[in-house]
């Protein structure tokens, strides 16, 4: 019987490091019999050729689960010869093969169309990575019958050099780096070892051996001075060589102000800010919405130091993302890379499509705002067009909607939301403005008055004078656009209207006044955070639609040059119906200063946002309200648990979070972690690179230790902890931050 052709979609992602080169498993060898020198005692060596790209066999485990029949030609260059890749001994070249691309998965096919016979054959580019690659395989057909499977793919070599590093480290860090070198053939091999550092002082080379079937390994001394990249690069004579790369950051706390202006505009002043060095100023030129979001899509420029948000409702977040992804998927794909597009999407869509099976009117109101771009026929274009209706099927005789126990400002600020989020009907709209109308003596509140406008409801022209009027007494200007405060006010949620959710409100009320609607979308890109957004979800989303009321794409082009204080310090071009804006950086030093941004073309509506990110020492930060010390433990060695002593003293009736401090490496032991949160001690946890979180603290506070386990040796800084109270975004407690001094192989 014939098969018929089939439909299918593949995805290749890493499953499993390859556990050999774990440096906790590693065998030391520590004489110095074979000739291994520290860096500074040995001769630099030669610039070798430029290297040819590693080659790496992928062996399918096949199983039960490879039920889908495909057949995968593995290899950087086609189809491995994999009888040639399994020799004992390894070809020895002058130069070794170098292996640098690292991803975490690397092969998205959404439609793989099979052969009669049910077989499809699909080449890829295999990653540097040594490691085990699971593959998913989704099939149906056009009857809609379905299957899948998994299988997973070996990516190794008969001998390779492996170095594990750290994300980040902070100045004045010392590294005890691991370099191993791993030896799978029957034979033992001798080669030289020589480990470079480009960035930070420390390397070595000499002669190392490697048993048959096992492992060696060399440690190398790292010492770092100032931040910035540090490339590792480590060859084992002909057989391998690998290239890894790790960010230094600078020391102390980070400081960023942030500003915008206009394009041959007056110069916008950046006050003073720390005093340590790595400093750097950050200015993006954005030639129009298309630039921001695209921007929004990739994140900003971070800064080295950024705490975790521990307060706010994520389907707000998970909204704004949405809509960002629609956005988004109208950009050609060199601005906007579909699978990027496609993986927001689909995360977003995931608590929309939950909270839209029964929601709320204020649930309801969100998720219409969100997805009033979708596509009709489409499950987003649906769910959109059920939002709507029952929006506007809960509206109330008087015009408004009863949204929670909300103040009567909080229910005319709902009445506008659901009035924009309702779409084009008359009657929702005629029905709000009488509600507005009926409430004049309200209506001298700024942020009420920019929600009416906001709407889409006042046709009155004596009502939206009076509106007009009232915001823009209560608009400010300086050099950094236009701005609304938020004043406190609260939304119908009972969360407070931020300075960015204000000024978004007010550049959608005056959309029709271009000058100064240009001016408070210029404020707003000044108030974008450097890592992206607005700082919550319902922000970011007032924030994209406003910048997409006010600015279209910028007919400018031509050279942009950035001027600190009166001098050109960066230069770049702005290119005709490009959407990537212009990013120009400098050093900052945290002295007070001036930003100007010039161009040769023209330049209407031309805007730049810059982010001034400077360093100051650790200052510790304490309450009357709360405590937080944090103990590093006595006796540290790679591999080994050690407890962290942990002691968070908060009033009697308040629950809180705290954000540990973590040096490069160290990390927390999930099974003991999950023991202390099944036990009590806090609600939830969780850990990234230098990061741990206890999530809800019992009212009171909690003292105790938290199981940690290094994974490098060496004198190694941890952050600040900081201890949260009630939700708050502003830290109530604060340690300085400490050295640990970690043992090593």
């Amino acid at each position: 019987m014939t098969r018929a052709a089939l439909p299918m979609l593949l995805l290749l992602s890493c499953s499993d490091s390859f556990r050999a080169s774990s440096p906790e498993q590693a065998k030391v060898q520590k004489s110095s019999a074979d000739g291994w020198y520290p860096a500074e005692e040995a001769q630099a060596p030669g610039s070798p050729a430029e290297p040819a790209p590693a080659a790496t066999a992928m062996k399918g485990e096949g199983g039960a689960g490879n039920r889908a029949g495909f057949d995968l030609p593995l290899g950087r260059a086609g189809l491995m010869d994999y009888g040639e890749a399994e020799r004992d001994e390894p070809a020895h070249e002058a130069a070794a093969p170098t292996r640098s691309w690292f991803p975490e998965s690397f092969l998205w096919a959404p439609e793989v169309i099979t052969d009669q016979n049910g077989v499809a054959t699909v080449a890829v580019k295999v990653p540097d990575s040594l490691t085990t690659w699971r593959v998913l395989g989704l099939a149906w057909t056009a009857a809609g019958a379905q299957a899948g499977g998994t299988t997973t793919v070996l990516s190794t070599l008969p001998a390779y050099v492996d170095v594990a590093v750290p994300l980040t480290l902070e100045a004045g860090d010392s590294l005890d780096l691991p370099v191993q070198v791993v030896n799978t053939t029957t034979g033992a091999l001798r080669e030289p070892l020589t480990v470079a550092l480009s960035g930070a002082g420390g390397g070595g080379s000499g002669v190392l051996e490697a048993p048959a079937g096992g492992t060696a390994t060399r440690v190398v001394k790292v010492a770092t001075s100032a931040p910035g990249p540090v490339e590792v690069s480590a060859s084992f004579g002909g057989v391998d060589r690998v290239e890894r790369t790790f960010l230094v950051r600078p020391g102390g706390e980070a400081k960023t102000e942030r500003g915008a202006g206009a394009v041959g505009g007056p110069a916008s002043a950046v006050p003073a800010g720390g005093s340590l060095p790595g400093g750097e100023l950050v200015v993006t030129v954005w030639s129009g919405a298309s630039s921001v979001i695209r921007e929004e899509l990739v994140g900003g420029p971070r800064p080295y130091e950024m705490s975790p948000r521990l307060a706010g409702d994520p389907l707000p977040e998970a909204a704004y993302h949405f809509a960002l992804a629609l956005e988004a998927g109208k950009l050609p794909p060199e601005d906007a890379d579909p699978a990027r597009v496609r993986e927001l999407r689909i995360r977003a869509w995931q608590p929309l499509a939950r909270a839209g099976r029964a929601p709320d009117t204020a649930t309801a109101c969100l998720l219409a705002e969100a997805l009033g771009q979708s596509a009709p026929g489409t499950l987003e274009g649906d769910l959109a067009e059920r939002m709507q209706d029952q929006v506007r099927a809960a509206q109330s005789p008087d015009g408004t909607w009863i949204v929670g126990a909300s103040t009567i400002d909080g229910t005319l600020a709902a009445a506008a939301a659901c009035a924009r989020a309702a779409g084009e009907d008359d009657g929702v709209r005629l029905r709000v403005e009488g509600a507005f109308a009926r409430e004049v003596a309200r209506l001298e509140d700024p942020i009420i008055a920019a929600w009416a406008l906001a709407s889409g409801s006042i046709t009155d022209t004596e009502l939206a004078t009076r509106l007009r009027d009232t915001v823009h007494a209560a608009i400010t200007r300086d050099a950094n656009g236009a701005h609304l405060a938020g004043g406190g006010a609260l939304n119908a949620d009972g969360s407070r209207v931020g300075d960015a959710e204000a000024t978004a409100v007010a550049a959608l009320a005056l959309a029709d006044e271009p000058e100064l609607a240009a001016a408070l979308a210029t404020g707003l890109l000044g108030e974008r955070l450097p890592w992206g957004g607005w700082g919550s979800g319902r922000a970011s989303l007032l924030a994209l639609r406003a910048l997409h009321a006010v600015f279209g794409d910028s007919p400018s082009t031509g050279a942009v040059e950035l001027r600190v204080g009166g001098q050109t310090v960066a230069t770049g071009n702005v290119v005709l119906g490009a959407h990537a804006p212009v990013l120009l950086r400098a050093p900052w030093s945290g002295s007070a200063t001036t930003v100007e941004v010039h161009t040769s073309g023209a330049a209407p509506g031309l805007v730049y946002s810059w982010a001034a990110t400077s360093y100051q020492p650790w200052r510790a930060a304490a309450s009357a309200v709360a405590e937080l010390t944090v103990r590093v433990p006595s006796r540290l060695r790679v591999g080994e648990t050690a407890m962290l002593g942990v002691a968070a003293g908060t009033p009697s009736t308040v629950r809180a979070s705290v954000v540990i401090g973590l040096p490069a490496g160290v990390r927390p032991d999930p099974a003991g972690m999950d023991s202390l949160r099944d036990g009590g001690a806090f609600a939830s946890w969780e850990s990234s690179e230098g990061t741990l979180v206890l999530r809800e603290l019992p009212a009171g506070g909690w003292e105790g230790t938290l199981p940690v386990v290094p994974s490098f040796g060496g004198q190694l800084s941890s952050g600040s902890s900081a201890l949260f109270v009630g939700g708050g975004e502003s830290p109530e407690a604060r340690t300085l931050p400490a050295r640990w001094a970690i043992a090593g192989l």
